[in-house]
């Protein structure tokens, strides 16, 4: 994917499992907030969460964070099956409280008090859903409302 790169657009390889390898690529892409952080890893649903709590506070207001590949129980899946993650995000759009123990307390403070509107957006029957997490209003994709960006907060 390197090959793709230009002056907007930039792939980071890291260990999911690893957030201090996580919050190394804020610094290492110059300690701005993303646009948009595109989360394709290995769909393993400890990886996707500590990934969605170290980074998520990173995309700026109005940016997206994608969580693809997001598997519901009772539905065919095309890949590593992640029932789990499905439940999370669906208890946050519910309730707006998440609850996970791969989380930190400060990453589900942050969550909670950052989101303001979830949706879950299937794209294929039977393959996969796609979570976006979004700071401005969108009936579409998994957003997340969030209020200011803040990665300190």
């Amino acid at each position: 994917m390197k090959h793709l790169e230009n002056d907007r657009v930039k792939f980071f390889q890291g260990d999911q499992g690893n957030r201090e390898n996580l919050l190394n690529m804020y610094s290492v892409f110059g300690n701005k907030p993303f646009d948009f952080i595109l989360e394709d890893g290995s769909h393993f649903h400890h990886h996707q969460m500590i990934s969605f709590g170290a980074l998520f506070k990173y995309v700026k207001s109005g940016g997206y964070y994608i969580l693809e590949d997001i598997t519901e129980e009772g539905i065919d899946a095309c890949c590593q099956r992640n029932d789990e993650t499905y439940k999370v995000i669906f208890n946050l759009k519910e309730t707006g409280k998440i609850e996970n123990e791969h989380l930190l307390e400060e990453e589900i403070k942050y969550i909670e008090n950052k989101t303001k509107m979830c949706t879950l957006n299937t794209l294929s029957p039977n393959l996969h859903k796609l979570l976006n997490l979004k700071s401005n209003s969108n009936p579409n994709p998994i957003n997340l409302n969030k209020e200011n960006f803040s990665p300190n907060t």
